[in-house]
């Protein structure tokens, strides 16, 4: 698929880029694959998983997947907010200091990130 794309724009926080129009367009066709895939996968099984889920968990389930794309594309800048009210907000983690203060928002319990304080992607934009 084409895309119209305005190179002049970006996503940008405090003057700093976050992200390019060609990673929004990347994390676009990757979360369009993934979803490909996902419906190959289960229509093997006879499973039509798009139906399966309905429109309201289906929305959901899309948004997910383009917010994990935009996370996976960023360099790490950006981070799922690990609080269920949140998704999909993507936390902005591109300092060291927004980093440190991100990890200490959860601990890590067998391979998962546990959220130990509510409602991090508030907080997160206001750390300098």
């Amino acid at each position: 698929m084409k895309y119209v794309i305005n190179s002049k724009m970006q996503i940008s926080y405090e003057g700093d880029m976050v992200l390019s129009p060609q990673d929004v367009v990347n994390a676009i066709n990757f979360s369009n694959d993934a979803l490909l895939k996902l419906n190959a996968t289960t229509q093997e099984f006879d499973i039509n998983i798009f139906e399966t889920l309905g429109m309201r968990n289906l929305s959901g389930l899309v948004g997910e997947y383009f917010a994990r794309s935009i996370m996976r594309l960023s360099n790490g800048n950006l981070q799922s907010n690990l609080h269920q009210d949140g998704y999909p907000d993507l936390c902005l983690t591109d300092t060291e200091i927004k980093k440190k203060y991100f990890e200490s928002l959860y601990t890590e319990e067998n391979g998962k990130n546990i959220l130990s304080v509510k409602r991090c992607s508030a907080r997160i934009g206001m750390v300098a």
